[in-house]
């Protein structure tokens, strides 16, 4: 077996070796072919171009001039001289260097060379005759010279003749053209190719031009001038211009060529293409050395195989061995079963356990069922043509009558030459992953379920809490409009800071829960960013008292992005701003980006600055830089988490720098474009038609003011709720409008219907039975004018981000959210006030308002009313008095408070020890929540967070970990104790 495989691959490179050189033989035969094609086009180019030259050259004026003179005067005569200069002048300009004219009878009568004498002529007087009968310019032959100088002699010249016959005169005029210079085919590309030469010969066998080698066998003594170039090679000339046969010969200088000649008659001159097989072949030179190689390298490399085949043969069995081995020892039932017939050819012990079979299986359908089996052969046809398969569960009754749920892996194996189609079916009991799968997606269910309840709950407590908080807000706001002193003027103005706090948590905490639900959708439009940031600073400044200086840098130019969350997020930036910093400056920067899709909006303040370790928990939600930001500034730690969250929603980006003690700079970047001009131009309609009523008159010049805009506004309202119906009846009271309330939608659209009165404007409680307020404003709408085109203003509890558009999306005209204030229920007003209206009113005439004594009840006078001396005043780190002396009103009611909270607070926390110890951790919680609503109500921020702490560690029923966050909190305890005693004994 060893020598016939050897033998097999010598022979196979002999065939290998032979084969390339035929092929290389081949394309020299072609080439050669093809550059005899091009040689005879060539030589009959340069015919047939000689041709056309000479008969230009004797229509030129000055050669038919001279031709004139020449044969008409005597050839002494000066005009004869120069008419055979002008002769020579025209041969030379067409580049003959070798002419003669010769008479009718053949007698030379001019020539500038020698070559041309008496012998030549007569030897071609008859193709010269036949010349003058045919009066035509024609090629004639190759002649040698016999000038014996040794430059010219025996040198090839090819020989053209032209009859002219001129007024008389008759003549002909020979030019030669010496056959080395002219037929020199050296240069061409194609001749290149073949690595060889072209010689060209005449009848006697000499060379017309000059070969390849031809002047170093001349300095050789190898080849004279005189010796035919093709020594030993029988020449057969043909009578056509054919190539002839290609043969193989060793050339006039002894190398081995592969030739190929021709014979051309119209120029009576023999062609020769040699191409050099040495060179041809040396390709195959490497060829067969590389073969040689790696014919030697593959024997060995065999004799090595066949040395360690049979130990090979060995290992591979031992391997088998292993893996049928691993296929009983594995975890999982493995089979494997012939594809076409459904036969069971092997199986593992783990198919029997887990199908708790007794005997061995002998098909697929001794296993499965039959609707199991159709899936199964589904899949595995599917592997047997090489697709990746995921894998199949099954639900498979066990005799038992128990179910297992199983994951099946098939994989289609190799044939290896036999008949069967292999399929290796891995089964795995996954039964109590599924199951514990399937309690995950019950509770992942579960918490969607909770989810959708949360959030229907809080859009349900925002309605609700928005509703008595407008009556709230709506009576002090009627309160603060009437005959106040400045103590109850104080009071009031109090309220309605706390009403307007309270008002913005529930805000922002329903924002978040939508942010949460993922249904914001950010809206463009085209805003002027100066004035944007110019309403929010005056918003920000009059909320914080003008206690700081804001500086607007925004710039003041159009753009397209989302104006409510660029006012929302400049607003909580502001507020965030105004909160940390106290009597310093904050600066508000704008930028768009070179490309025009981002803006970016810096807010920088020199506030208390951040801790660099708290920077990555900033925007968390519910949660501050440190326990005692809360005590001391208060908040519930939303604002930045509520600004990340719609930052991130919009596809923008949020960072913050910040260095404690200095300040901070907030820095995000949301999506924009570049308004076109139709857009600016109606934006900066919108705002010429949005009407700001801003400024502060008097009590007596508002309502003057107010009497005159509305006093003949017809109103009509529909509102469910009996307060909030009560101070709708104040506030448009107050306002002198002439309005009409109802319980809801049904009724205020049948008053429409039926007395078809004109309303000027309609509010619009949005939620409320029988007829809700979206589908009332759509019926309303499909009346005919002009009852359809009222402004609907929608009065709604729903105050999160969306509300607003969908309501405008409802056809509603406008929105106002509750609380109403009496001051955003007048902008509201006036924004849609019809057109008459608006023609009589100036909005800017403020000649009547009296702004000197305007002073408000400051916050630090409430100490000279409360009895406080701010000098003896002491610092207190563990509570603050100020929010329960603001809430009661009076000191001493306050002191005294403070006295029964500091005599009971050991008592409780006696008992709350005590219920621990006891594992009453039920009881404890109460009790802990209890005493964390007196601590917090008394300002001890700090206490009640770890009272809150104690409450949460009691549902974990840990004794030790409630043990230890109790002594951390008598230390509290002590402290507020002490701060306690202070301060009750200082005011007492």
């Amino acid at each position: 077996m060893t020598v016939g495989l050897i033998v097999l691959i010598i022979i196979f490179a002999f065939t290998s070796y032979h084969s390339t050189k035929n092929q290389l033989l081949n394309n020299t035969k072609e080439k050669l072919n093809e550059a005899t094609v091009n040689a005879i086009e060539i030589l009959e180019e340069f015919r047939v171009d000689t041709i056309r030259k000479i008969n230009l050259s004797r229509k030129s004026p000055n050669f038919e001039n001279a031709i004139d003179i020449f044969f008409k005067i005597n050839s002494e005569s000066q005009d004869f001289d120069m008419a055979r200069i002008d002769i020579e002048r025209t041969m030379n300009s067409f580049g003959f260097k070798h002419y003669a004219l010769i008479d009718n009878d053949f007698l030379i009568r001019a020539q500038n060379s020698p070559i041309f004498h008496s012998e030549l002529i007569n030897n071609l007087s008859e193709k010269l005759r036949s010349i003058q009968i045919n009066n035509e310019t024609a090629y004639i032959d190759v002649f040698r010279t016999t000038f014996s100088t040794s430059a010219t002699e025996n040198e090839p010249y090819l020989l053209f003749a032209s009859h002219i016959y001129q007024d008389g005169a008759n003549a002909i005029l020979l030019i030669a053209i010496n056959g080395n210079n002219v037929l020199d085919f050296k240069d061409h590309t194609f001749f290149r190719r073949i690595n060889g030469e072209v010689l060209l010969f005449d009848r006697e066998h000499k060379l017309i031009n000059k070969s390849k080698y031809y002047e170093e066998l001349v300095d050789e003594n190898i080849l004279s001038r005189n010796q035919e170039s093709n020594r030993g090679l029988k020449i057969v000339i043909h009578n056509d211009s054919k190539p002839g046969n290609i043969d193989f010969y060793l050339n006039y200088y002894g190398a081995s060529v592969l030739g190929i000649h021709t014979w051309l008659s119209e120029l009576n001159i023999g062609l020769i293409l040699e191409a050099n097989l040495n060179s041809t072949l040396e390709p195959l030179v490497f060829f067969r050395d590389s073969l040689i190689k790696y014919t030697a390298i593959i024997t060995v490399l065999l004799i090595i195989f066949l040395f360690f085949y049979k130990s090979l043969l060995q290992e591979i069995d031992k391997r088998l061995q292993y893996m049928f081995s691993i296929f009983e020892a594995t975890s999982e039932g493995m089979l494997i079963f012939d594809l076409n017939t459904h036969q069971i050819y092997r199986t593992n012990k783990q198919v029997y356990r887990l199908f708790l079979l007794d005997a061995p299986p002998v098909t697929l359908e001794d296993i499965f069922s039959d609707i199991q089996l159709d899936v199964i052969i589904d899949k595995a046809h599917s592997s047997s043509l090489g697709a990746n398969l995921d894998p199949i569960s099954i639900f498979y009754k066990l005799r038992n009558d128990s179910e297992i749920v199983l994951e099946v892996y098939m994989k289609s194996l190799p044939k290896r030459g036999s008949k069967r189609n292999p399929i290796l079916i891995t089964l795995r009991d996954i039964t109590d992953q599924f199951t514990y799968e399937q309690e995950i997606q019950l509770a992942k269910e579960s918490a969607e379920t909770s989810n959708i309840a949360k959030n229907n709950f809080l859009a349900t407590v925002s309605h609700e809490l928005r509703t008595p908080l407008h009556s709230i807000i709506g009576m002090i706001e009627a309160l603060s409009s009437t005959q106040l002193t400045d103590t109850q003027k104080y009071y009031a103005d109090m309220s309605q800071e706390s009403a307007d706090n309270l008002l913005g948590i529930i805000d922002n905490i329903l924002d978040f829960t939508k942010l949460d639900s993922k249904k914001y959708i950010p809206t463009f439009s085209t805003i002027n960013l100066a004035s944007e940031t110019t309403s929010a600073i005056t918003i920000a400044s009059r909320k914080n008292k003008n206690k700081n200086s804001i500086h607007n840098n925004a710039l003041d130019t159009f753009i397209n992005t989302d104006k409510g969350i660029f006012n929302k997020c400049l607003s909580i930036l502001l507020d965030n701003a105004n909160k940390f910093t106290n009597g310093g400056s904050i600066q508000i920067f704008t930028t768009i980006a070179d490309d025009g899709n981002k803006l970016c909006l810096e807010v920088i303040d020199t506030g208390i600055g951040i801790p660099e370790t708290k920077l990555n928990h900033i925007f968390e939600a519910f949660g501050q830089a440190d326990s005692a930001i809360t005590r001391n500034y208060g908040g519930i730690g939303l604002g930045l988490s509520l600004l990340k969250g719609l930052v991130t929603q919009a596809n923008g980006t949020i960072d913050i720098q910040s260095i404690e003690g200095e300040g901070s700079c907030f820095r995000l970047t949301i999506p924009c474009t570049l308004p076109n001009t139709t857009e600016i131009d109606e934006a900066v309609n919108t705002s010429l038609n949005t009407i700001t009523y801003d400024f502060a008159p008097s009590a007596q010049s508002q309502e003057k003011y107010d009497k005159e805009i509305f006093s003949n506004l017809k109103v009509l309202a529909a509102e469910d709720n009996e307060i909030n119906q009560e101070m709708l009846s104040i506030l448009l009271s107050k306002f002198y409008i002439n309005f009409k309330i109802f319980d809801n939608g049904q009724l205020l659209l049948d008053y429409i219907v039926s007395h078809q009165e004109q309303a000027d404007m309609i509010l619009m409680d949005c939620h409320m039975p029988v007829l809700d307020g979206f589908e009332t404003t759509r019926r309303i709408r499909e009346l005919p004018p002009p009852v359809c085109d009222i402004p609907i203003i929608a009065i709604t509890a729903d105050a999160l981000f969306g509300d607003r558009e969908k309501c405008l999306a409802q056809g509603m005209t406008d929105y106002i959210s509750k609380p109403v204030k009496r001051n955003d229920l007048r902008q509201v007003l006036i924004r849609n006030l019809p057109d008459a209206f608006h023609s009589e009113i100036d909005f800017f005439d403020t000649s009547g308002a009296n702004h000197e004594n305007q002073d408000d009840f400051d916050a630090t006078m409430a100490d000279d009313f409360f009895g406080i001396d701010e000098e003896i005043q002491p610092q207190y780190s563990s509570f603050n008095p100020d929010a329960l002396i603001q809430e009661v009103g009076d000191i001493s009611i306050a002191l005294d408070l403070f006295d029964k909270f500091n005599d009971s607070l050991d008592k409780d926390f006696t008992e709350i020890t005590s219920l621990i110890l006891f594992e009453n951790y039920i009881e404890a919680k109460k009790q802990a929540h209890k005493v964390k609503g007196s601590a917090r109500m008394m300002g001890c921020s700090a206490l009640a967070e770890m009272l809150q702490n104690i409450e949460h560690a009691c549902m974990d029923k840990n004794t030790n970990s409630l043990l230890d966050l109790v002594s951390k909190s008598e230390n509290e305890i002590k402290r507020v104790k002490e701060e306690l005693s202070i301060f009750i004994k200082v005011h007492a």
